[in-house]
């Protein structure tokens, strides 16, 4: 079986097997190189199975037991995460497990997380994903009786330099124009006015860009569309409903309107020919393009809605109701959207001193 038709991703050194997940290990025997394979679960039995069985096939040993650790750090954290978010953390506990790789769980202190850290000292954002990801992770072996102390929280990091302000009401319509047009020939592109839907929804809706393209014609009711978060699903369960305004019915109705002309069905407000979702490097794809069309660099979908929540803010609204639309848990959170894309005014005025 190929792991594309396997339902869930598979860590490294793991794969599928006549309906069975396997723990494949390279051993040296007699000078050779050969594969053991031990088997796991069926794929059946389901994800969170799997990481069971693969905790047990790498019990800890007496010495050296970190990287085993975080094998069985794995089955607590990645099982009920979004595929992008699993991808993305296994990478980065598969990176501390092979710099770790020397320690037992119990020995590592600041110091070491401050020299692990370091690696990413132009890239602070990375190094402080890396410390709150290693921080998880002691948090967990403490509530193991693995170790007794957390030494993140001996770690300071520095903050990274805030970006300068991409997307301003200009750059949001260059590229809004952009998305429709082919770069070479100027004939309009089959999918402009789906991206241009999507563009129109993620700034109007202020979500995140997931919850947009997953967005389903179920979740849109008569007066609210529902929204219950993929990122905080696991975490906070919040949910929202944002009102349906004259402009983002506009905007529905134009999504609507593209189905029948291509007259598919799909379940998703925004979708492509084949009646499926767009793919989340579709959509990246597709704004980098229409970017480079337009002439502007260092822009994404992702930080549209930091910039939606700016300009609401400069309307009038108040940072508790901006928490409330965002579904954010702290408003500090809200507070750090906002001051990242705001550009200050000076309202002081001087004359020359006499």
């Amino acid at each position: 079986m190929k792991r594309s038709a396997i339902p869930f991703h598979l860590p490294t050194g793991v794969r599928p097997k006549h309906g069975a997940i396997y723990l494949v290990d390279a051993i040296k025997i007699e000078g050779e190189w050969k594969y053991q394979w031990r088997r796991l679960c069926a794929i059946a039995d389901g994800e969170a199975a799997m990481y069971k069985a693969l905790g047990v096939a790498k019990a800890l040993p007496a010495e050296g037991n970190f990287s085993t650790a975080i094998t069985r750090f794995k089955s607590h954290y990645l099982p009920g995460r979004s595929l992008t978010s699993r991808k993305e953390a296994e990478r980065m506990l598969d990176k501390i497990a092979a710099a770790f790789e020397a320690f037992n769980i119990n020995e590592p202190d600041a110091a070491d997380v401050i020299d692990f850290t370091d690696q990413f000292k132009h890239a602070r954002s990375a190094a402080r994903h890396y410390k709150a990801l290693l921080s998880t992770f002691f948090r967990w072996a403490i509530g193991k009786r693995l170790r007794q102390d957390n030494p993140c929280r001996d770690v300071w990091l520095e903050r990274p330099a805030r970006k300068p302000l991409a997307w301003t009401p200009e750059t949001f319509n260059k590229i809004r124009d952009a998305l429709l047009t082919h770069d070479r020939y100027g004939n309009p592109l089959s999918s402009g006015v789906m991206m241009q839907c999507y563009l129109d929804l993620s700034y109007l809706i202020y979500q995140r860009a997931t919850d947009v393209r997953l967005l389903e014609r179920a979740q849109v009711r008569d007066r609210t569309i529902y929204f219950r978060p993929t990122k905080t699903r696991s975490s906070s369960g919040v949910e929202l409903e944002v009102e349906i305004t004259p402009e983002i019915r506009a905007v529905l109705d134009r999504a609507a309107a593209e189905s029948k002309k291509m007259k598919v069905v799909c379940k998703y407000v925004i979708h492509t020919r084949d009646s499926t979702e767009f793919a989340r490097s579709g959509i990246y794809s597709a704004f980098m393009r229409a970017a480079a069309r337009a002439g502007i660099d260092g822009i994404n979908p992702k930080s549209l809605r930091s910039f939606a929540a700016t300009m609401a803010k400069k309307q009038g609204y108040t940072m508790e109701e901006l928490q409330e639309g965002l579904g954010h848990s702290s408003i500090t959170t809200t507070e750090g959207y906002v001051r990242k894309n705001e550009v200050r005014r000076s309202k002081v005025r001087l004359t020359l001193p006499r």
